[in-house]
This record gives structure tokens, C-alpha cells and sequence, in this order.
């Protein structure tokens, strides 16, 4: 069995609140926020882009999971899709775990080398995380696979973040990664928007949106309750055709000032 030590998970957060002040933002500008009530020697160690002026600039996948994991005081993370580590080595949670099926990088710490179907079926029931993030395969049957066992795996009020959820062109979804003679080049953002698109039009017990940054953050908040799109028929919601032309509204993409000032679990009803 595959476990996660994360039996002191609540003297953790008790920890995570001794050092983490409340935040206040104030909104400035484009995808930038103003940190007010915050030591910037606490909050540096968290904010790696936070400068001397309070002002934090969230322009990737990591800021906006360092920014979840700050301001909500989350102690437990899970990354599936670790790859390199860039973005895993990054992340300012007292507790982490990433999975990879792939030894190229073998000497990540806290990683586990296996896929993600192999992690979760080898996880007791209760073994839950505050915050996953999901970029594995971006191919909508695995990423699938991936929130449906996230979803089993989250604590109560938990969050998963998705990435590539908003692919440019029809090129930049396309399913062969290997095919590197369109006008997309080697950029791949697979099928992971089906996935998540799947559960906008079918799950109604989540929060679901897509963050316009880093080719589209999708975020799915459990306990809340959306409105579903029932606009159309699943087949045709799924369309890549039919997405870009609806994009906005099926994927309920929002900016990152809106993202920044939402607090989770109450603007994110119904």
C-alpha cells in the first residue's frame, strides 16, 4: 500500500495559520495583485515572485497554486504529472506527493514513480489531499480517469487544478503528441479539455472554471453547486469546433483578477 503521511494534517494547518496572515487584495492591474497585511519576509517563502512592494505577479500553474495554497491555508498536495519537477519543486506546501510514471528524473524528492492509475489503486480510501493537481497524460480517457480519483481523494472543501484546458487552436488539441507538422509545433495540449468539459455539462455537486493563464487553469472546488451547461447535446459540447465557438461560456473561463478576488466556497455557489 502506497500511503501519504498526513496523519498530523490539522497540526499542519494549525502551522501553516501560525506563520500565514490573513490577505487582502487590492486589485492593480492585469493579472497582478496587491498583498496587504502581509509580512513580505513570511510570505517570500511562499511567493517566490512576490517583490519588495507587495505586489505578486500570478503568470503560471504555480503562482495559482501557491496562491491557493496560501491564502487557503491547504497543508496537503498532490501533483500528478511531475515530469522535470519545475513546477513541483516549486510549490510551498508542507506536505507534498508526485506521481510519474517516467524515471527520467529520477531523484525528485517525495515523488513516487508509477503511473496514476497504479497510485490511486494502491491508496487507502482514507488517504485525502487539501489540493491536486492534475497534468498527466493530457488525453481525455486518462484525465478522466484522473478527476474521477481525485474527486475520491479530496478533503471536504478540497480543490483540484487542471492544466491545459484551454487550447488555442484545434492543432494544440489534437490527440498524437508526436505530430509535430502542424502549425502548433511541439505545443500539446491534448484532449485534457473534454475532460473537463465533461464534467461542466454533468456534474452538478462542483465549482468548475477555467483560469484564463498558462493555456487555461481548470479549477474544480467540491461541495458547491454548479449551474450545469445544457446548452447542447455531451457529444456536441465536446467538439473542438463547438468549444471554440462557445468557449467562454461551456468552460466558464474567467480572468485571473476575477479568479484572485473569488473566495472559494462562497462566491462559487450555484
Amino acid at each position: 500500500m502506497i500511503k501519504t503521511v498526513i496523519s498530523q494534517r490539522e497540526a499542519l494547518k494549525k502551522l501553516s495559520q501560525a506563520i500565514s496572515k490573513p490577505i487582502y487584495v487590492e486589485k492593480t492591474q492585469s493579472s497582478e495583485i496587491r498583498a496587504s497585511n502581509i509580512d513580505p519576509q513570511i510570505v517570500s517563502s511562499w511567493y517566490d515572485h512576490l517583490n519588495k512592494s507587495g505586489i505578486l505577479v500570478v503568470s503560471s500553474r504555480t503562482d495559482i497554486l501557491n496562491f491557493l495554497i496560501h491564502r487557503y491555508n491547504l497543508v496537503s498536495y498532490l501533483e500528478i504529472g511531475v515530469r522535470d519537477g519545475n513546477n513541483f519543486r516549486n510549490i510551498r506546501c508542507l506536505n507534498k506527493t508526485g506521481v510519474d510514471p517516467s524515471k527520467e528524473f529520477p531523484d525528485i524528492e517525495n515523488v513516487v514513480y508509477t503511473t496514476s492509475d497504479e497510485f490511486f489503486s494502491s491508496l487507502e480510501g482514507d488517504v485525502k489531499y487539501d489540493l491536486i493537481f492534475i497534468d498527466g497524460l493530457h488525453l481525455d480517457h486518462q484525465v478522466s480517469k484522473d478527476i474521477q480519483n481525485s474527486l475520491s481523494h479530496l478533503y471536504e472543501n478540497g480543490i483540484i487544478l487542471m492544466h491545459d484546458c484551454n487550447p488555442p487552436t484545434i492543432h494544440h488539441a489534437r490527440e498524437d503528441f508526436s505530430d509535430l507538422s502542424t502549425p502548433a509545433g511541439g505545443k500539446w495540449n491534448g484532449t485534457t479539455w473534454k475532460a473537463y468539459a465533461r464534467e461542466r455539462c454533468t456534474n452538478k455537486d462542483i465549482f468548475a472554471c477555467v483560469i484564463d493563464l498558462d493555456w487555461g487553469c481548470g479549477l474544480i472546488h467540491i461541495q458547491d453547486k454548479q449551474k450545469l451547461y445544457n446548452k447542447d447535446e455531451l457529444d456536441t459540447c465536446l467538439e473542438y469546433t463547438y468549444m471554440d465557438e462557445n468557449r467562454k461560456s461551456l468552460l466558464n473561463l474567467i480572468s485571473v483578477d476575477k479568479f484572485l478576488s473569488m473566495d472559494i466556497g462562497k462566491d462559487t455557489q450555484g
